[in-house]
């Protein structure tokens, strides 16, 4: 069973990151395409799926909150944490280099397009993880749609990553 990232939490995460910086414009420009990155992450039409693993999924992810650019400002930044929770919820750790930011960058400027070049970055940057995947079958998969609302959920795990995320990401 794959976790999928709600509307409310992916709203959290972009929420988070205009916290972070008084500069984004607020707001959406395809309040839709929230769901519809999901979605596309995990289609599947008479049994085909596009994107197999949990990590072609991420990466999908990704691209679409990238590309569809639902908010009107942070999406590069939305898109690292989505991709961060999709992962760590499906039982991957990830581990968010600094170049990062160049490959958030060359996707939303259509430089990569493709969802296998996404993928296999991120590939070589997370892992399975045996505890993650035992939290993702018996804790996450119960939790996952009430997490926004989890004050020491945030504190602990969203505020430090979107904080890790602001030391990387380049000076406008």
């Amino acid at each position: 069973m794959v976790i999928r990232l709600s509307v409310d939490f992916l709203k959290l995460l972009h929420e988070s990151v205009l916290e972070d910086d008084p500069n984004t414009a607020l707001g959406y420009t395809q309040e839709s395409m929230i769901d519809g990155s999901m979605e596309r992450a995990l289609t599947r039409v008479y049994g085909y799926e596009p994107f197999e693993g949990i990590i072609d999924k991420a990466a999908a992810l990704m691209l679409s909150i990238n590309v569809f650019h639902p908010f009107t400002d942070g999406c590069k930044r939305t898109s690292i944490l989505a991709v961060y929770f999709f992962l760590l919820f499906n039982g991957y750790l990830f581990t968010i280099t600094d170049d990062i930011v160049d490959l958030t960058i060359k996707i939303a400027k259509r430089k990569i397009q493709d969802e296998k070049i996404v993928a296999n970055w991120l590939r070589r940057r997370c892992r399975k993880n045996l505890i993650l995947s035992l939290y993702s079958r018996f804790i996450f998969s119960r939790v996952h749609t009430d997490l926004h609302k989890n004050e020491l959920f945030i504190t602990s795990l969203v505020l430090p990553l979107l904080s890790y995320t602001k030391k990387i990401w380049p000076r406008a």
